[in-house]
């Protein structure tokens, strides 16, 4: 029997050593069923649980491995224990517990000598007292002194966590954004050289990626959403994913991924559920935000009733809905309660542009002057690209409003080359929309027109409902009634982009990444131009081309990849591209395409991995020469009621 449990705890051990920690909590498990497990093994099967998101399995084995370590005489070890113990309770948002437990810690520690243990309980009630108590100052004090400390021990990893606390605090504080983001970026380095352990690791990777959101620095963010998930994929981890798919639904939701971000938001209010129920209400925030850009407003609703009930504010979603369904005053006093005295200038960034809005909606000039106002006096002090394109675009809509127009549409203008600069095609297209209402006022009808619909094209594809209907009811208004805002059209429509594009550029650096970019897209121009594609829309590393028929269409697509793989072979390397073609109907707008066609054919593009052709069965029959076609499959795609039959068309042969 005992060579038995022998065998069973080594392969435990071994797998909890190498991260396998799945594996190692069903050894472990195993291993109890045969004999109770001793404390240190209690605890490490403890951490097991905690990494796949069994955070009630967690704390139930940490109690105990706490007992038992008290009934050793181990009190440090009992103490660490309960630390642990309040951190879990207070990701299940359970305050009085969690304090139960710190107090708990400190009776033990108050007659132990000083150890790293003691500044292990410093750095939990630094997290207490910014998670429970909302007391910043104090918890940067705590984690000043613990910082100290595990210098003084020459404990790296506590050291890193507390250095990325201070930085952290500091920046939501405004007391001194550059120092505390190098203080982010000195953990950093520990944490992405594998100096640390995967708890530092992995909070470290969080918080920056939550200052960068915070700054709204989203190619940061966008770049450490993707490192971080990468690393969690290698860790096998559960409870961080969750974490990750937060912050990378709303970098998909920045970028028009809608229906993506959707899938990730919805996943990650499954996956924290029961392991972190702060990031789980940010995800359901998150998720209303995803399904109001769609359109789904009950839906929304629903999820920001969730975030409200888990302690996470609505806003500004909330707001914005009552926006959508014709409440302007109710929108208004939302965010009047919402941004109270006392919330740091970039936390109100993130709501005066609704509270513009919400006020240009009541005829209320002088309140949307002063969000207008405010926004560029914290946009100046920021700096931040897309935070300064905010500020841009509200002093656009201010400008309009006020006849103003040759400074609006210099803002607009202004804010429409930021936010492309900065990957936001969302925000691009309502830039859109203002700047189509300038040239309206302007007296340039079909400058107008022409701005409006391409937001049209763009919402469209991204299957941003509401703005879209916006941006068709701007058009009719701008049309006389004898003449048709749309025609009708048959086209194939190509959609491209670089698959992971974003690991890519960390791989091999900006400057090479600018350079790759440029010859990516001089060589499918030229393949575009030689088959009688008509560029529509070029967005980052990404295409959509209208062709006249599905023939040319097809042979573009075929010469695009057969290209790219002739340069893989001369020189060693070219980026995987993925393509899409679908045949259909569309309407087309001063050279813009809009419509079911468009929005399937985006959907279809997006079902393809690196160097594939994935094509529609309307595709396939309209081709006059037959190309080889595998892997036939009838998909849903999102926003669009009736299933699709694909195919993956095999360009390698012939």
């Amino acid at each position: 029997m005992m060579a038995d449990i022998g065998e069973l705890l080594a392969a435990a051990r071994a797998a909890a050593e190498r991260y396998a920690w799945s594996e190692a909590f069903g050894r472990f498990g195993e291993a109890d069923a045969v004999e109770p497990l001793g404390p240190d093994d209690l605890e490490l099967m403890a951490e097991c649980a905690w990494w796949i998101g069994k955070m009630r399995h967690c704390i139930a084995l940490r109690e105990r491995a706490h007992a038992a370590y008290l009934q050793a005489g181990k009190a440090n070890k009992a103490a660490r224990v309960a630390i642990e113990l309040a951190d879990s309770h207070t990701d299940l948002l359970e305050p009085s517990v969690a304090s139960a437990w710190l107090q708990r810690a400190s009776r033990i520690l108050d007659k132990e000598p000083e150890s790293i243990d003691h500044a292990w309980l410093k750095i939990a009630y630094s997290i207490h007292a910014r998670q429970v108590e909302g007391d910043l100052v104090k918890s940067n004090a705590l984690a000043a002194e613990a910082n100290e400390m595990a210098a003084r021990y020459g404990d790296k990893d506590l050291f890193a966590l507390t250095l990325a606390l201070q930085g952290t605090g500091m920046i939501f504080l405004e007391q001194d954004i550059d120092g505390g983001m190098a203080m982010i970026e000195e953990a950093t380095v520990g944490a992405v050289s594998g100096e640390l352990g995967p708890y530092a690791t992995g909070w470290i990777y969080c918080m920056m990626i939550t200052v960068s959101a915070h700054l709204a620095d989203w190619q940061r963010a966008g770049h450490w959403t993707e490192a971080a998930k990468r690393w969690c994929d290698r860790q096998a981890i559960n409870g961080f994913p969750g974490v990750c798919r937060v912050h990378r639904a709303e970098i998909m939701r920045l970028r028009g991924s809608l229906s993506e971000a959707e899938e990730e938001a919805r996943t990650a209010t499954v996956e924290l559920g029961s392991f972190n129920l702060f990031f789980s209400a940010l995800a359901f925030r998150e998720l209303g935000d995803v399904r109001l850009r769609m359109g789904d407003l009950e839906a929304a609703e629903d999820a920001y009733r969730q975030a409200n009930e888990m302690g996470v504010s609505p806003q500004p979603g909330l707001a914005q809905a009552q926006l959508l369904r014709g409440k302007p005053k109710a929108a208004a006093s939302s965010m009047k309660r919402a941004l109270g005295e006392g919330m740091p200038p970039l936390e109100r960034a993130k709501l005066l542009p609704t509270q513009l809005e919400a006020a240009l909606a009541l005829g209320d000039i002088d309140t949307g002057r002063a969000a207008a106002a405010e926004l560029a006096e914290i946009a100046a002090s920021h700096k931040s690209p897309a935070l300064v394109a905010t500020a841009e675009a509200s002093a656009a809509a201010v400008g309009l409003i006020d006849g103003d127009l040759p400074s609006a549409e210099a803002s607009a203008k202004r804010a429409s080359r930021l936010y492309k600069e900065t990957d936001l095609p969302y925000e691009a297209a309502r830039v859109s929309l203002t700047l189509g209402q300038i040239y309206e006022a302007e007296g340039d009808t079909e400058a107008a027109q022409f701005e409006i619909s391409s937001a049209l094209s763009a919402f469209e594809r991204m299957g941003a409902v509401p703005d879209a209907d916006r941006a068709r009811d701007l058009l009719r208004s701008l049309t006389p009634s004898s003449e048709p805002i749309e025609r009708r059209v048959a086209k194939t429509f190509l959609f491209s982009d670089i698959v992971k594009s974003t690991n890519l550029v960390e791989a091999i650096g900006d400057e090479a990444w600018s350079d790759l970019l440029k010859w990516h897209d001089d060589t499918l121009r030229k393949l575009f131009a030689e088959h009688g594609g008509e560029e529509v829309v070029h967005t980052g590393d990404g295409f959509f081309i209208a062709f006249e028929d599905a023939q040319n269409a097809a042979a573009c697509a075929v010469a695009i990849q057969r290209s790219l793989a002739d340069h893989r072979r001369a020189h060693g390397f070219s980026p995987q591209v993925r393509i899409g073609l679908h045949a259909t109907e569309a309407a087309e707008v001063k050279g813009n395409y809009h419509g079911k066609g468009v929005h399937e054919a985006a959907r279809i593009g997006a079902l393809a991995e690196g160097a594939e052709i994935v094509v529609s069965a309307s595709t396939l029959d309209c081709l006059s020469s037959k190309l080889p076609a595998t892997n036939e499959r009838t998909v849903e795609l999102k926003g669009v009621a009736e299933p699709v039959r694909v195919f993956s068309l095999d360009w390698r042969s012939g």
